[in-house]
């Protein structure tokens, strides 16, 4: 049978009582189309059989599952072409006339396009989940870990993949950890006259690309400032948290980004954070300030408090210095199980409520309330189930 092109393939057993010596020298001829469709079955096509090159094979596509390495290989000699892996074995086996249809039918519980690509000795340049690791990592061929779970769903982009195999996860960082991203990170303290004493958090900005070359994503998880208010928290200048001398201005190159406005090349949801009824303020932004990692390292990170049109002075109160980091899990602030202690506590890092970021098993609540009615059910004092 021919295909729309006009490509005319045939496979088949049959018997004609000469073997192989007899039938070397003699000529195979092709018929055009039968009779029965309308055609005249004229002879249209001749060749010579001859000693056949073992070299060669038939370029067709076949499975090769040897060694536990399951992908599709061509049918001829090994080094031959790129892609031969040997002359089939078993010359009953079945074969293709491509790796997509190899790999479709010899291959099915395996991701078609990690079959496609293995068996042409390439990568999918897509993502899946590494549970160990907590992200989402490339499989291509200059990435750090190697795909071997060839099951595993394939997912277009890091944000894809994030987003659908690690929900619990932030998804910016989870995207940052899970490419090229370098990150920082900034230990937060009271500055500029102690007006919060006790602040106390971090600071993590990954530079990821998302805006431009030199762009990143900053996220802020800073105790104990004024409560339930909007301020900006800002990269500086300065290598010091000593002073405003020390701390610096803003520190960009081109555009700032850092007055807290909405602008959608270098800050499209600005550049603030807003604290709850407790004081913790949180922050989670892209930002582009025209420079990147290696100049960021050792500037300071500042924090201001309410900005003027809430009448607040907007003065700077804590202030960090940016050391390297890695990507770290920020939590959800919803609520879980503390199994050891039988409390219901938040999922963040921190003082109490927090209880540490919660493993992938724990079900999460969106209150404190809901956890211990639902969760803990037996406690007749919700101050027993809840750490406070």
């Amino acid at each position: 049978t021919t295909d729309s092109a006009g490509t005319g393939r045939a496979d088949f057993k049959f018997d004609q009582g000469y073997g192989y010596d007899d039938t070397v020298g003699k000529v195979v001829v092709v018929h055009d189309t039968v009779t029965s469709l309308g055609g005249t079955y004229a002879r249209i096509a001749c060749g010579v059989l001859g000693e056949v090159d073992e070299s060669l094979g038939t370029k067709m596509w076949y499975a090769r599952t040897k060694s536990g390495n399951k992908m599709c290989v061509q049918d001829c000699k090994t080094g031959f072409e790129d892609h031969c892996g040997g002359l089939r074995e078993d010359i009953y086996s079945n074969i293709y006339d491509s790796v997509a249809n190899c790999c479709a039918n010899q291959f099915s519980y395996v991701n078609s396009d990690l079959c496609e690509a293995r068996s042409t000795s390439t990568y999918t340049n897509k993502y899946y989940v590494d549970y160990a690791n907590q992200k989402c990592a490339k499989d291509c061929d200059d990435c750090d870990s190697t795909l071997t779970d060839f099951s595993a769903k394939l997912w277009d982009s890091a944000e894809l993949c994030c987003s659908n195999m690690l929900g619990w996860l932030d998804t910016a960082l989870c995207v940052a950890s899970s490419g090229n991203a370098q990150c920082l990170e900034a230990q937060m303290r009271s500055s500029n006259g102690n007006t919060y004493p006790n602040a106390d958090g971090y600071v993590n900005i990954c530079f990821d690309g998302k805006l431009s070359e030199t762009s990143g994503t900053m996220q802020m998880r800073v105790e104990n400032l004024k409560a339930s208010t909007t301020g900006g928290v800002h990269i500086h200048t300065g290598t010091s948290c000593t002073d405003s001398t020390a701390q610096g201005g803003h520190y960009f190159i081109g555009e700032d980004p850092w007055f807290n406005a909405v602008n959608p090349t270098i800050a499209p949801t600005g550049t603030g954070y807003t604290t709850d009824s407790a004081g913790t303020g949180q922050a989670n932004f892209k930002f582009d300030q025209g420079y990147g990692y290696d100049t960021s390292v050792g500037k300071v990170v500042v924090i201001h408090d309410t900005i003027t049109s809430l009448n607040g002075t907007y003065a700077r109160i804590a202030c960090g210095v940016l050391a390297t980091a890695d990507a770290r899990v920020i939590g959800t602030d919803q609520y879980y199980v503390d199994e050891i202690n039988y409390k219901c506590v938040k999922d963040c890092e921190g003082s109490k409520p927090c209880g540490g970021i919660r493993n992938t098993w724990n079900r999460l609540y969106p209150s404190a309330s809901e956890c211990c009615s639902l969760a803990l059910w037996w406690f007749d004092d919700t101050s027993d189930c809840f750490p406070g």
